[in-house]
This record gives C-alpha cells, structure tokens and sequence, in this order.
C-alpha cells in the first residue's frame, strides 16, 4: 500500500473540480433542506464524500484528507463547549426564576413602542462589553425576547432586534473571537480592525435604531385593550409562578462579575449556571433531581409548585419549557459534520485553484472588495462556517488586493461583515442553526429583518469604490505575519 501511495503523482484540483466541490454542497442543500425540508447534515456528510473522491482523484491520500477533516473540527472544539454552556444557562436561569421574573420586570416598565429599540440597544451594550453575541443572545437576549413577545410583537422581528445587537460586539469589541480571528489572519491589531470596520457598523448601528423605532410605534399604534389585558394576565402568571426578590438576580451579577474580571467564557457560563440552580433549589424551593433534569433536558412546568388545578397560557408554558444541554444536541451534530466538510475542501487546495483561476483579472480596489464580499458569502453558504471562509479567503486575495494597490489588511471588514455576521443569512450555517436554537425561532422569520447585516455590507462595498476607510499599499504601516 506505501508504494502505491509513493507512485501517485498528487495535482491541484482543476478549476471545474473546485467549482463542482463547492457547488454540489450548495445544490444538495437547497433542494434538501431549503426545499424538501430534510435535515441539513446529511448534506455535509455527502458533501464531504464528494469532495474527498475529487481529493482522491487529485492523489490526495486518505490519511490527509482524514487529517484534514480532524484539524478542522479540533480548532473548532471550543465552541461546542460554549454551547452546552449556554443550554444549560438558559434552563438553569428558568429554573431559578432569573428570565421569567426580569420579563416579567421589564414588560411592566418598557412599552411595546420601545421594546424592539431597547431590546436591540441593551444587547448591543452587553455584547461590545463582552465580546461573545452567544452569552448575550442567551441571557439578556432571551430576557428581551420574551419581553417583546409576550408584549405582542411578531416573534420574527423581536429575533432579529435581539440577533441584531448581540452580533454587534463581534464587530467592535476588541476581546471578540471573531476580531481576533479575522484581525490574526489579515495582518491587523484588533485595535485597528474595529477602526477599520468603524464607519460601515455606525451607519448600521443608526439604520437599525431607525428601523426597530419606526416599527415599534406602528405596533403601540395597533395595539388593543384585549392585546394589554393578556399581556397583563401573562406577567400575573410569572408571579404566581415564581417567587421574585433581587435574589433571583444573583446569577446575573455572579455572570457580569466573572467577566468584568475577564474570566474566560466557559466557566463563566457554568458557574452563574450552578448558582441558579442552587438559588432554584433554596428560593424557589425545587428538588434536586429537578436541578439534575434542568441542567440537561431543560425546563419544564410540571416543575412549578402550583396549586392543584392551576392552568398555565399556553404562551407562559411556550416562555419558560426551554434551556438544558440537550437543546443544543442539533448544533453540536452539525457542527463537527460542517468542519470536516471545511477541512476536506481546504486539505486538497479548491480555494487557492478558485482565487488563481476566477480573480486574477481584478485589479480596482473597488472590485476586490466588492468580489472579496461576494465570494466571502459564497464560502459561507457553502462551508457552513464562520471562520472557514476567511482562513480560505485570506490565501485567495492577498495577491488581489496588492495587485489593487492596497494593503491586505482591508480584507477584513468583507470578512467581518460577510462572514461573521453575513453568515447569519443561511439558514444552514452553524451561526445562523445556533441562533435560531438559542431565540427558538426559525431562521426564516427573522433573515429579512437583519438591518445590522443587510447594511454594513452595501456601505462597505460602496465606500471600497469611494475611497473612503481605503488603506493604501503604500501607505500600509503595520506588517505582522499572518497566523493561521
């Protein structure tokens, strides 16, 4: 078997084969899942067989197409961790009464014509604090979220306000994986990339204040005397539910305590998470064995200590029957599956073929961020991934943007704009899966209302063609080697 490996000649894979390997995904998908309504990770699993047979036919051998697979989701094993941790944080925060009585709270104090404005703005100021749209999503987020629903809104824009303001911090916070990462691989300080994307996210920033205001006062305008009484019933049904002090606040302020400290993410999950449950055992008076079916299947009401014969709306019951490790089992089965995809694409060089085929004839700078964007959503549609498509599209423009005239260091507000959060725009994506898991709320109903997706990406590109944020090759003061 090693002399037949030694006498195969191993080649790049030529341009119709990339294409073809990147394509086929897409196809599949969209007939799969998008039309057929069929589970998205069967997909990747043919996806990856397709393009190790090309990987194969190019002389690439099994164990470097296995190595290849296993490198890319190893680098990606962190996330997976983050995800139980926030399963289990929302199920625990229900648990201690944490989420139920700040809804509560809060639908008391914010009318429906602020609601989708705030619930954007708070998520927007956690986020860029902490740097991570997943532990805002999952704590003021889903706070928000409720507020906004319970008050009537459509559960498709509330996602999209939340969505919105959580993915704000992975753009302008300095302590984002995601500015690190993108900062890392194009040759930028993560001080410089959130310069860089500065201008672009405060034009989305004011589209999206506009946007979630202007709608939120058409809602107050139909509002009904029937739409206030349920809204009142619902909040009445929290209390009857839970007891509520400043206690059940505790988590919160053990959660922004750790990262203030700047503790690292996971435990800072886990340890709020272990403080609600003990706050839902010794306040709220839950058993133990309640605690242990919380922190891995999630909440249920047949929980609560309610009189006999006590019947809870059906939209509290939809409110507080969520959280625990095991809602995130679909995420953590994607995830893995999507990053062997990735690994194999990227082991048997299709990216490189593409960018020396299809973009050696752009040389405006203008073009090469409008084609770097484009073909960033491309990769993202097509990967499923977040990081993915800028480690491949790092290697894919370097030489176009030099050719361009400008330094490669603005490659990365197209990354930041079209993979990190542009990615929010496939439903099949691991990002846009995770967030839908996390809000409850099918992807669909909030795609078309993400203001803070849709815009930066257009003034990005118009502003490549203006000139303006443009750092010129010439003018390219920082040199630090690419890490990837």
């Amino acid at each position: 078997m090693d002399k037949k490996e030694k006498n195969i000649v191993k080649r790049k894979p030529t341009p119709a084969e990339s294409i073809i390997g990147v394509l086929f995904l897409l196809v599949i998908i969209v007939v799969g899942s998008v039309i057929m309504k069929l589970s998205v990770e069967l997909m990747f699993v043919l996806g990856t067989l397709f393009v190790g047979f090309i990987g194969k036919r190019c002389g690439f051998t099994y164990k470097e197409i296995k190595k290849g697979m296993l490198d890319s989701v190893a680098d990606n094993a962190e996330i997976l961790v983050i995800m139980l941790g926030i399963g289990f944080l929302i199920g625990s925060w229900i648990y201690s009464g944490t989420v139920p009585c700040m809804i509560g709270w809060l639908a008391n104090l914010i009318s429906v014509k602020y609601v989708l404005v705030l619930s954007f703005l708070f998520c927007a100021i956690i986020a860029a604090i902490i740097g991570t749209s997943s532990a805002t999503m999952g704590t003021i987020g889903v706070i928000m979220l409720g507020v906004a629903t319970i008050q009537g809104v459509s559960p498709g824009i509330a996602a999209a306000a939340v969505i919105c303001g959580s993915f704000l911090g992975q753009i302008t916070s300095v302590v984002s994986d995601m500015v690190n990462w993108n900062s890392s691989i194009t040759g930028n300080t993560t001080q410089s990339t959130v310069m860089l994307c500065l201008p672009a996210e405060a034009i989305g920033v004011i589209v999206s204040l506009v946007f979630f205001f202007i709608v939120g006062l058409r809602l107050d305008s139909a509002a009904t005397p029937e739409s206030v009484n349920q809204i009142k019933l619902l909040v009445d049904t929290v209390f009857i539910s839970y007891k509520s002090s400043i206690i059940v606040l505790l988590p919160v302020i053990i959660l922004f305590f750790m990262v203030i400290k700047k503790c690292d993410v996971i435990p800072t999950l886990f340890v709020s998470g272990i403080a609600a449950l003990l706050v839902g055992m010794l306040y709220q008076g839950f058993s133990i064995n309640d605690a242990f079916s919380v922190a891995y299947g999630g909440f249920n009401p047949e929980m609560l200590n309610l009189a006999e014969g006590t019947e809870l709306m059906p939209e509290f019951q939809n409110l507080i029957t969520r959280g625990g490790m095991m809602s995130m089992a679909d995420f953590l089965i994607s995830i893995p599956l999507m990053m062997a995809y990735v690994g194999t694409l990227s082991t048997i060089g299709a990216a490189q073929v593409i960018s020396e085929t299809f973009l050696k004839d752009v040389k405006r700078p203008g073009n090469a961020i409008a084609v770097n964007t484009i073909s960033s959503l491309f990769l993202c549609a097509a990967t499923g991934s977040v990081m993915a498509p800028g480690m491949l599209g790092s290697r894919m423009f370097t030489s176009v943007y030099e050719k361009a005239g400008i330094s490669r260091r603005n490659m990365v507000t197209a990354f930041q704009f079209s993979c990190t959060n542009g990615v929010l725009l496939f439903p099949w994506c691991a990002v846009t899966m995770y967030a839908q898991s996390i809000v409850g709320i099918e992807a669909i109903q909030w795609i078309p209302y993400l203001t803070l997706v849709y815009v930066p990406i257009i003034v990005n590109i118009i502003f490549g063609y203006l000139g303006i944020g443009i750092i010129k090759l010439k003018d390219d003061k920082i040199a630090e080697p690419v890490s990837i």
